[in-house]
């Protein structure tokens, strides 16, 4: 998350959604020094301070900010952010859940619980949580992955600040799909996030 007083703005940092660009482009105008960044305990267990949801930001001074400042953020197909979640899953090696491939990995260790308060699935959390608390929408703007350049096109009138976003972890990637038995269940495990955002 960055949080900046002098421009009034707050980017929600919702995970595998050109986030860390975007960190990067606005780290000069952050003005909590990187508070944001790193882990945390809070209300009983380890929280990804960069990933932030709203109700665990409502135990966070900056929190009425959500209401005063400009806030917005990015959302995703979320199969295509399973699937980059899933690759970065592997890629940082987390321990103790081994899986043979994409599918395995969905059925044997993805469910809503270690989705939304597990700090090493922080990825797999539907996107509603960063953007909706108590049924109602706490951003100001939610920008499109699929058109990205596009919408941040906007970014400057916006925010009143330049802003450049680069293409940070861009990597080539070997393409990978999810079964049927798997995508029923992530379809089943972001329902919430299809409905709000309009995906198919």
């Amino acid at each position: 998350m960055i949080v900046s007083d002098r421009h009034r703005f707050v980017f929600i940092h919702n995970p595998k959604c050109a986030g860390t660009s975007l960190r990067q482009a606005l780290a000069p105008y952050d003005d909590r020094g990187g508070r944001y960044w790193g882990f945390a305990e809070h209300a009983g267990r380890r929280v990804d301070l960069a990933h932030l949801t709203l109700s665990d930001l409502e135990g966070y001074p900056d929190f009425p900010l959500l209401a005063e400042y400009f806030v917005f953020t990015v959302v995703r197909h979320p199969l295509e952010r399973a699937l980059s979640a899933y690759r970065e899953f592997i890629t940082k090696g987390y321990l103790g859940f081994p899986a043979d491939g994409p599918d395995d990995f969905v059925l044997r260790h993805l469910d809503a619980d270690r989705a939304r308060f597990d700090f090493r699935f922080v990825h797999f959390c539907p996107q509603h949580h960063f953007t909706h608390l108590a049924g109602k929408c706490r951003v100001d703007w939610i920008v499109r992955f699929e058109r990205l350049e596009a919408d941040l096109a906007h970014l400057p009138a916006l925010l009143g600040v330049p802003a450049e976003v680069g293409h940070e972890n861009l990597r080539a990637e070997t393409p990978l799909a999810f079964g049927p038995e798997a995508e029923a269940s992530l379809r089943s495990l972001y329902a919430r996030d299809f409905q709000l955002f309009g995906y198919d």
